[in-house]
């Protein structure tokens, strides 16, 4: 089974994470006093956080198990949910999740992460989480995992010469400018669509029809480049140049996505944006939501992983107990 994992991960793009909105999972006809959720081919855990969020005024149990085919993705949410519970800076959380590169506070936050998750006290720490795998063999996989990160020392340089190259042979260009051009074009249109969309939810609060009227196009896509260009979430003045080896499933290819871009996993936009960066802050305040909630249901929510193909995970689930 492992060996099929790894092999599976080398054959496509390392989605980390999600380039659509969170959707809502918390569904079910009338009152229920607790909530079992089924989550397959999850990648990382924006839906299950927006949806504790959103529902934040029933607050009954629910218990959450999330597959996923990587493994290494998988481990980045115990990670995330770790940082969630035991890290107070948000922007160090969002830039873990989605930067390339990370200030020297977001790599303290991460190498603390992940010595807490692979030291002694790996259990203590997953049972304080509400975390458990639904087989030995995922278990394993994630471990095996987070310990190949926490040895990694990568080249700020090379990973964008890899990043660069990826990129350009994805979409059929024969420099990075083309590329950045093409992304350009892309996020116009992704903006425009979103705006028109209202996030694809009737009921989301966060969406609104009138958005395109008070978000600045012009600075959403210039946020959108400077994200593309070394995919570097603008966080701080402080520069971000120690690599995130959790955006990479191996230390010598980057395989993310070309489309990746962090704004695309959020429900947009918000009246509390800053005119200057609306993406970001828009971004970061639902974070922030997000993670207050998880932390106030820390004993509410639990969450069992599994690590392999969704079928075969079904076949050895009940899917009557699940809310889809």
């Amino acid at each position: 089974m492992l060996l099929l994992l790894q092999l599976y991960e080398k054959l496509i793009f390392y989605y980390a994470f999600g380039n659509t909105p969170p959707a809502y999972v918390l569904l079910a006809d009338g009152a229920k006093d607790a909530f079992e959720v089924l989550l397959l081919a999850s990648g990382d855990l924006r839906s299950a956080l927006y949806s504790l969020e959103r529902d934040s005024r029933r607050r009954v149990p629910v218990k959450f198990t999330a597959n996923d085919a990587s493994a290494h993705v998988i481990a980045r949410n115990v990670l995330l949910l770790w940082l969630a519970h035991n890290h107070e800076s948000v922007e160090d959380i969002f830039a873990v999740w989605f930067s390339l590169g990370l200030s020297t506070e977001a790599k303290a936050a991460l190498d603390a992460a992940l010595a807490a998750l692979t030291g002694e006290q790996a259990d203590v720490q997953l049972e304080q989480l509400c975390i458990d795998f639904e087989s030995t063999d995922s278990r394993k996989a994630v471990t095996e995992v987070l310990r190949e990160w926490a040895t990694w020392e990568l080249s700020w340089s090379r990973v964008q010469e890899l990043r660069k190259a990826c990129m350009c042979m994805h979409l059929k260009k024969d420099s990075f400018p083309k590329v950045l051009e093409a992304l350009e074009a892309s996020s116009q249109w992704w903006l425009i669509q979103h705006n028109m969309q209202g996030n694809g939810d009737a009921s989301n609060k966060y969406a609104t029809s009138t958005s395109s009227h008070c978000v600045s196009m012009a600075a959403a896509v210039a946020e959108a480049q400077s994200y593309y260009r070394e995919g570097v979430v603008d966080l701080s003045a402080q520069p971000a140049s120690i690599c995130n080896v959790t955006l990479l499933a191996s230390p010598d290819a980057y395989l993310l996505h070309y489309g990746s871009l962090p704004y695309k996993a959020f429900a947009l936009f918000e009246a509390s944006y800053d005119a200057r960066k609306p993406l970001l802050t828009s971004a970061l305040a639902q974070l922030n939501r997000w993670i207050a909630e998880l932390r106030t249901r820390a004993r509410d929510v639990s969450w069992t992983f599994a690590v392999g193909d969704c079928l075969h995970v079904c076949g050895k689930l009940m899917p009557a107990q699940f809310t889809w």
